[in-house]
Protein backbone atom coordinates (compact mmCIF):
# COMPACT_ATOMS: atom_id res chain seq x y z
CA UNK A 1 0.00 0.00 0.00
CA UNK A 2 2.64 2.55 0.81
CA UNK A 3 4.69 1.82 -2.45
CA UNK A 4 1.39 2.33 -4.38
CA UNK A 5 1.36 5.88 -2.40
CA UNK A 6 4.81 6.60 -2.96
CA UNK A 7 4.50 5.83 -6.85
CA UNK A 8 1.23 8.11 -7.87
CA UNK A 9 2.89 11.30 -5.24
CA UNK A 10 5.91 10.71 -7.89
CA UNK A 11 3.69 10.58 -10.64
CA UNK A 12 1.94 14.02 -9.70
CA UNK A 13 5.29 16.09 -9.26
CA UNK A 14 6.32 14.82 -12.42
CA UNK A 15 3.32 16.11 -13.79
CA UNK A 16 3.52 19.50 -12.08
CA UNK A 17 7.03 20.33 -12.85
CA UNK A 18 6.42 19.33 -16.51
CA UNK A 19 3.61 22.11 -16.57
CA UNK A 20 5.41 24.37 -15.04
CA UNK A 21 8.44 24.42 -17.27
CA UNK A 22 6.02 24.62 -20.36
CA UNK A 23 4.42 27.49 -18.76
CA UNK A 24 8.48 29.56 -18.34
CA UNK A 25 8.95 28.53 -21.96
CA UNK A 26 5.73 30.34 -23.47
CA UNK A 27 6.58 33.63 -21.25
CA UNK A 28 9.80 33.15 -22.13
CA UNK A 29 9.55 33.36 -25.41
CA UNK A 30 6.52 35.88 -25.70
CA UNK A 31 9.23 38.09 -24.09
CA UNK A 32 11.75 37.75 -26.81
CA UNK A 33 9.15 38.22 -29.42
CA UNK A 34 7.77 41.27 -28.35
CA UNK A 35 10.91 43.82 -28.17
CA UNK A 36 11.47 42.30 -31.75
CA UNK A 37 8.00 43.60 -33.36
CA UNK A 38 8.35 47.18 -31.45
CA UNK A 39 12.23 47.63 -32.58
CA UNK A 40 10.88 46.57 -36.24
CA UNK A 41 7.65 49.47 -36.55
CA UNK A 42 9.74 51.84 -34.74
CA UNK A 43 12.23 51.20 -38.21
CA UNK A 44 9.75 51.73 -40.33
CA UNK A 45 7.75 54.51 -39.06
CA UNK A 46 10.41 56.70 -37.85
CA UNK A 47 12.21 57.43 -41.31
CA UNK A 48 8.61 57.77 -43.06
CA UNK A 49 7.79 60.43 -40.39
CA UNK A 50 11.45 62.67 -41.16
CA UNK A 51 10.77 62.29 -44.72
CA UNK A 52 7.25 64.03 -44.70
CA UNK A 53 8.73 66.72 -42.09
CA UNK A 54 11.31 68.08 -43.86
CA UNK A 55 9.48 67.95 -47.51
CA UNK A 56 7.41 70.64 -47.35
CA UNK A 57 8.20 73.63 -50.18
CA UNK A 58 9.60 77.19 -49.73
CA UNK A 59 6.97 79.46 -49.81
CA UNK A 60 9.43 82.91 -48.41
CA UNK A 61 12.16 84.77 -49.97
CA UNK A 62 14.22 87.88 -48.99
CA UNK A 63 17.45 89.38 -50.93
CA UNK A 64 19.52 91.99 -51.21
CA UNK A 65 20.49 93.58 -54.41
CA UNK A 66 22.63 96.29 -55.90
CA UNK A 67 23.35 97.64 -59.32
CA UNK A 68 22.61 100.72 -61.98
CA UNK A 69 20.03 102.46 -59.49
CA UNK A 70 21.45 102.11 -56.39
CA UNK A 71 21.04 98.97 -53.71
CA UNK A 72 18.33 97.55 -52.01
CA UNK A 73 16.39 94.70 -50.07
CA UNK A 74 13.32 92.94 -50.67
CA UNK A 75 10.67 90.20 -50.03
CA UNK A 76 9.32 87.60 -52.28
CA UNK A 77 6.20 84.98 -51.80
CA UNK A 78 5.93 81.93 -54.11
CA UNK A 79 2.25 81.97 -55.04
CA UNK A 80 3.13 78.71 -57.36
CA UNK A 81 6.22 77.36 -59.77
CA UNK A 82 4.97 79.44 -62.13
CA UNK A 83 4.17 83.10 -60.43
CA UNK A 84 6.00 85.03 -57.85
CA UNK A 85 5.01 87.86 -56.06
CA UNK A 86 7.55 90.85 -55.01
CA UNK A 87 8.53 94.21 -53.11
CA UNK A 88 11.59 95.69 -53.18
CA UNK A 89 13.07 99.31 -51.90
CA UNK A 90 16.38 100.63 -53.50
CA UNK A 91 18.40 103.74 -52.72
CA UNK A 92 21.41 105.74 -54.02
CA UNK A 93 21.59 108.30 -51.82
CA UNK A 94 23.17 111.31 -53.24
CA UNK A 95 25.34 110.56 -56.14
CA UNK A 96 27.01 114.22 -57.62
CA UNK A 97 28.24 114.65 -61.15
CA UNK A 98 29.58 117.30 -63.29
CA UNK A 99 27.89 118.60 -66.83
CA UNK A 100 28.08 120.88 -68.94
CA UNK A 101 24.68 122.11 -70.61
CA UNK A 102 24.51 124.68 -73.52
CA UNK A 103 28.00 126.11 -72.30
CA UNK A 104 27.11 126.32 -68.59
CA UNK A 105 28.75 124.22 -66.28
CA UNK A 106 26.66 122.39 -63.61
CA UNK A 107 27.37 120.80 -60.45
CA UNK A 108 24.44 118.25 -59.77
CA UNK A 109 23.25 115.51 -57.20
CA UNK A 110 21.10 112.84 -58.44
CA UNK A 111 19.04 110.86 -55.96
CA UNK A 112 16.52 108.14 -56.34
CA UNK A 113 14.61 106.44 -53.41
CA UNK A 114 11.99 104.13 -55.07
CA UNK A 115 9.66 101.19 -53.54
CA UNK A 116 8.46 98.83 -56.38
CA UNK A 117 5.92 95.66 -56.71
CA UNK A 118 6.86 93.07 -58.92
CA UNK A 119 4.85 89.97 -60.45
CA UNK A 120 7.03 87.42 -61.62
CA UNK A 121 5.86 84.87 -64.19
CA UNK A 122 8.27 81.71 -65.14
CA UNK A 123 7.32 80.32 -68.44
CA UNK A 124 8.91 77.33 -67.43
CA UNK A 125 8.93 75.17 -64.36
CA UNK A 126 12.10 74.12 -64.04
CA UNK A 127 13.82 77.18 -64.80
CA UNK A 128 14.93 80.35 -63.16
CA UNK A 129 14.27 82.48 -66.16
CA UNK A 130 11.02 84.58 -65.77
CA UNK A 131 9.80 87.93 -66.97
CA UNK A 132 8.41 90.78 -64.87
CA UNK A 133 5.67 93.31 -65.22
CA UNK A 134 5.77 95.45 -61.91
CA UNK A 135 4.96 99.32 -61.08
CA UNK A 136 7.31 101.73 -58.78
CA UNK A 137 6.81 104.60 -56.68
CA UNK A 138 9.76 106.80 -56.30
CA UNK A 139 11.50 110.17 -55.56
CA UNK A 140 14.18 110.53 -58.45
CA UNK A 141 15.68 114.03 -59.20
CA UNK A 142 19.10 116.01 -60.12
CA UNK A 143 19.37 119.27 -58.54
CA UNK A 144 22.34 120.96 -60.19
CA UNK A 145 23.46 124.64 -60.31
CA UNK A 146 24.67 126.39 -63.03
CA UNK A 147 28.49 128.55 -62.87
CA UNK A 148 26.93 132.04 -63.94
CA UNK A 149 30.31 132.43 -66.36
CA UNK A 150 28.56 130.46 -68.67
CA UNK A 151 25.07 132.61 -68.79
CA UNK A 152 25.70 133.98 -72.49
CA UNK A 153 23.70 136.98 -71.68
CA UNK A 154 26.07 138.32 -69.14
CA UNK A 155 29.36 140.08 -70.47
CA UNK A 156 32.46 138.52 -70.06
CA UNK A 157 34.06 139.44 -66.74
CA UNK A 158 30.75 141.01 -65.60
CA UNK A 159 29.64 137.65 -63.72
CA UNK A 160 30.51 137.27 -60.47
CA UNK A 161 30.36 133.56 -58.28
CA UNK A 162 26.41 135.05 -57.24
CA UNK A 163 25.48 134.98 -60.97
CA UNK A 164 24.03 131.26 -60.60
CA UNK A 165 21.18 129.02 -62.69
CA UNK A 166 19.50 126.69 -60.27
CA UNK A 167 17.94 123.38 -62.61
CA UNK A 168 15.91 120.49 -61.27
CA UNK A 169 15.12 117.56 -63.49
CA UNK A 170 12.05 115.64 -61.98
CA UNK A 171 10.91 111.74 -62.56
CA UNK A 172 7.14 111.04 -62.38
CA UNK A 173 6.66 109.57 -58.98
CA UNK A 174 4.55 106.27 -60.49
CA UNK A 175 6.41 104.27 -62.92
CA UNK A 176 5.91 100.89 -64.89
CA UNK A 177 8.34 98.69 -64.98
CA UNK A 178 9.34 95.73 -67.47
CA UNK A 179 12.05 93.41 -67.64
CA UNK A 180 13.59 89.78 -67.51
CA UNK A 181 15.87 88.60 -65.27
CA UNK A 182 16.41 85.01 -63.06
CA UNK A 183 15.87 83.58 -59.76
CA UNK A 184 13.27 84.26 -57.05
CA UNK A 185 11.60 81.03 -58.66
CA UNK A 186 10.34 80.38 -55.07
CA UNK A 187 7.55 77.91 -55.97
CA UNK A 188 10.02 75.90 -58.00
CA UNK A 189 12.49 74.60 -54.96
CA UNK A 190 11.20 72.21 -52.35
CA UNK A 191 13.59 72.87 -49.69
CA UNK A 192 15.22 76.08 -48.48
CA UNK A 193 18.49 77.28 -49.21
CA UNK A 194 20.76 80.24 -51.17
CA UNK A 195 19.77 81.66 -54.44
CA UNK A 196 21.11 83.96 -57.21
CA UNK A 197 18.89 86.77 -58.78
CA UNK A 198 19.35 89.03 -61.51
CA UNK A 199 17.44 91.80 -63.46
CA UNK A 200 17.72 93.93 -66.75
CA UNK A 201 14.79 96.13 -67.24
CA UNK A 202 13.07 99.61 -67.79
CA UNK A 203 10.98 102.51 -65.49
CA UNK A 204 8.81 104.45 -67.66
CA UNK A 205 7.80 107.84 -67.89
CA UNK A 206 9.38 111.85 -68.88
CA UNK A 207 10.91 113.69 -66.71
CA UNK A 208 10.15 117.41 -66.39
CA UNK A 209 12.66 120.32 -66.23
CA UNK A 210 12.44 123.63 -64.08
CA UNK A 211 15.16 125.98 -63.85
CA UNK A 212 15.11 129.59 -61.97
CA UNK A 213 17.98 132.37 -62.26
CA UNK A 214 19.54 134.03 -58.77
CA UNK A 215 18.31 137.48 -58.41
CA UNK A 216 22.06 138.90 -59.31
CA UNK A 217 22.16 136.95 -62.48
CA UNK A 218 18.12 138.33 -63.61
CA UNK A 219 19.00 142.09 -63.02
CA UNK A 220 22.34 141.72 -65.32
CA UNK A 221 20.52 139.73 -67.87
CA UNK A 222 17.89 142.32 -67.72
CA UNK A 223 19.94 145.21 -67.79
CA UNK A 224 21.84 143.83 -70.80
CA UNK A 225 18.93 143.23 -73.16
CA UNK A 226 15.14 144.12 -71.87
CA UNK A 227 13.84 140.52 -71.37
CA UNK A 228 17.18 138.96 -71.61
CA UNK A 229 16.69 136.97 -68.32
CA UNK A 230 13.42 135.01 -69.09
CA UNK A 231 15.10 134.70 -72.68
CA UNK A 232 18.20 132.88 -71.09
CA UNK A 233 16.18 130.80 -68.32
CA UNK A 234 14.36 129.15 -71.45
CA UNK A 235 16.90 128.73 -73.17
CA UNK A 236 18.99 126.37 -70.29
CA UNK A 237 15.45 124.83 -69.37
CA UNK A 238 15.09 123.88 -73.22
CA UNK A 239 18.55 122.16 -73.51
CA UNK A 240 18.53 120.82 -70.28
CA UNK A 241 15.22 118.60 -71.68
CA UNK A 242 16.37 117.45 -74.30
CA UNK A 243 19.07 115.82 -72.36
CA UNK A 244 16.28 114.35 -69.99
CA UNK A 245 14.19 113.37 -72.89
CA UNK A 246 16.79 110.72 -73.41
CA UNK A 247 16.02 108.74 -70.55
CA UNK A 248 12.01 108.40 -70.46
CA UNK A 249 13.07 104.95 -70.49
CA UNK A 250 15.30 104.62 -67.49
CA UNK A 251 17.45 101.16 -67.61
CA UNK A 252 17.34 99.22 -64.56
CA UNK A 253 20.08 96.68 -63.84
CA UNK A 254 20.54 94.52 -60.39
CA UNK A 255 22.23 91.46 -59.38
CA UNK A 256 22.45 89.76 -55.65
CA UNK A 257 21.85 87.25 -53.77
CA UNK A 258 18.88 85.76 -51.55
CA UNK A 259 17.42 83.01 -48.66
CA UNK A 260 13.78 81.31 -49.22
CA UNK A 261 12.65 79.21 -46.60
Amino acid sequence: MIKKITLVAALCGAFFAASAHAEVSTASSDWHKTPSLNSSSAATVQPTSLAAMSQGPSKYEIYAKAGFLGAGLGFGYGVSENLTLRADFTTIGNYTLNRNVNGTDYSATLSNNMATIYADWFPFSSSGFRMTAGLGYRDMKVNGTGDGTGISGIPPGYATPADTIDAQIKWPKVAPYLGLGYGHNIGQNAQAGWGFVFDAGVYLGSPSVSATLSDSARTKLDLYAPGGAQAELDRQVASIQEQADKLKVMPSIYAGVSYRW
